[in-house]
């Protein structure tokens, strides 16, 4: 098993809901950030940022660690263009036609976006599947990597966070690597 720390990681990316309504203050995300030993990030937001009134205090505590919040806007790295995309409560995302890697919280943005992209999302926590039945997602995306067309690549990550008070059947934790 690879860790984070041996995986030769060249950048990361925060997909959202790094903290919500029961994070007490953000000592808990300021340490986290500490622990990444890589040198560039990325990160958009997720709906309990907003949810929880902490939008700010985030975006405050991830520019304190240089990691560049996206929200809404592409940005041309050493590894190609990156659009991020925040949580919009409508849950529409507008017609976005971009080339690249796409990073956004909700999945259901996939179904807003033309061109050739990579899309890494998350907020579905890997849903509640058992038996092979999807018994609960907020999501039609709800775990894993969707072929939606032959330009367009969706993954859609479980995360390392909790739903439902730390109640994770059949979804384990995940944090994504991709080589």
């Amino acid at each position: 098993m690879k860790t984070l720390e041996g995986a030769g990681a060249e950048f990361f990316i925060l997909g959202g809901d790094m903290v919500d309504e029961e994070t007490v203050d953000m000592a808990s995300l300021d340490w986290f950030l500490g622990e990444l030993n890589i040198d560039r990030g990325y990160a958009v937001l997720g709906n309990h940022e907003y949810w929880s009134g902490k939008a700010k205090d985030t975006v405050e505590k991830l520019e304190a660690h240089g990691v560049e919040v996206l929200g809404d806007r592409a940005v041309s790295t050493p590894f190609g263009r990156l659009l991020g995309l925040d949580w919009q409560e409508s849950r529409q995302y507008g017609g976005w036609n971009f080339n690249g890697l796409i990073v956004v919280h909700d999945p259901n943005a996939a179904d807003y976006i033309k061109g050739k992209a990579f899309i890494m999302a998350g907020h579905t926590h890997g849903g509640l599947i058992i038996g092979g039945f999807t018994l609960f997602s907020n999501s039609k995306y709800v775990r894993g990597l969707y072929h939606l067309s032959e330009d367009i690549r969706l993954y859609v990550t479980r995360g390392v966070g909790q739903m439902l008070h730390q109640i994770r059947v059949n979804s384990p934790p995940e944090i994504t690597l991709i080589e």
